[in-house]
């Protein structure tokens, strides 16, 4: 989590950097780990619970969807909280990570303070020796309490389903889906959006099926990627650039049957900007976003790679007679 060092090392010469090249490419990882979407930080956070190293792990506090409270005089090791807030009013000697939520420091904390999807505030006579690094939320500093690292806030990256999203990380995701969704009706037209958009509603378990299978193989292929050393980078782009085309291509379906349903009466290109900016309402909804979201991109990719986008037309499915 000291992902600070990844800059400072780009300055040291050559032999330096061959020398710590591993260290920094584990970090590095780890902070694009962050942008790359709500699953990958669920699997980040998942295994960072289970690969926790201290001398005394019964410190260790993982919990979901409960806060986790360190009082006065307790002493607490890493402590991660996935949908759930902390309040340290103790010693905390690791880092501490919420997904989700809140952290809340009237303490002490010896490592890094990470708040995905929430925010940060550091009161009165607290100290934190690390990083706080507040993604969708805002880091708020009252009288006497200092952070020891640097302190960054996002509040522009909202997490679909976090508790109390800020006005701008609501209005930034709005925008880029409704972006990306005229994007891709301008690339594929109503036509191909309106044959998406019959196939979610005639076979909506083949798209499922297939949008998931196609999510799972991006990540799969995002992990092989640290194998390619100076290239990975590059094949990272590639990889979330692929996922977005097909994505904003199946999402136009999407968005045009959601329309179908809430505005039956819209056509075109507004049907689709209409259906998606309803679904991105919905994933400001705490923990329900997360579900609306998921389900948006599982189905999103599904159509487009069932439809070939939107060049291929799907059929009814056939009952049998009796």
């Amino acid at each position: 989590m000291e992902t600070a060092n990844a800059t400072d090392t780009s300055h040291l010469n050559a032999q330096s950097f061959a020398g710590s090249r591993a260290s920094i490419s584990g970090q590095s990882s780890h902070a694009k780990a962050m942008t790359r979407g709500l699953a990958l930080l669920l699997l980040v956070l998942a295994c960072s619970a289970s690969a926790i190293a201290q001398p005394d792990a019964s410190q260790n506090r993982l919990r979901v969807l409960r806060d986790i409270i360190v009082e006065n005089g307790e002493t607490a090791g890493d402590v991660q909280c996935l949908m759930c807030s902390v309040h340290v009013h103790g010693h905390v000697t690791g880092d501490i990570v919420t997904l989700g939520g809140a952290i809340f420091i009237e303490g002490k904390v010896d490592g890094d303070v990470i708040a995905v999807g929430g925010r940060i505030e550091s009161n009165s006579n607290s100290r934190i020796s690390g990083e706080a690094v507040a993604l969708g939320g805002y880091i708020t500093l009252q009288p006497n309490s200092s952070i020891g690292g640097d302190a960054k806030s996002l509040p522009y990256l909202l997490i679909p389903g976090q508790y109390r999203p800020p006005f701008l990380g609501s209005l930034t995701l709005a925008i880029v889906n409704m972006f990306f969704v005229a994007l891709g009706y301008l690339v594929v037209r109503d036509k191909r959006a309106e044959t998406a958009s019959l196939a979610i509603e005639r076979q909506p378990g083949s798209v499922f099926f297939t949008g998931f299978v196609c999510v799972a193989l991006f990540y799969g292929l995002d992990w092989l990627t640290r194998y390619l050393g100076s290239a990975e980078i590059f094949a990272v782009i590639l990889l979330l650039v692929l996922l977005a085309a097909v994505a904003a291509t199946g999402a136009t379906g999407l968005g045009a049957w959601v329309a179908r349903l809430a505005f039956p009466q819209t056509r075109g290109i507004w049907a689709c900007i209409g259906g998606v900016l309803a679904l991105s309402l919905l994933e400001l909804v705490p923990l329900l976003g997360v579900l609306v979201f998921a389900l948006g991109l599982i189905v999103s990719i599904g159509a487009s790679v069932v439809t070939r986008f939107g060049s291929r037309e799907v059929s009814e499915p056939v009952h049998a007679m009796n």
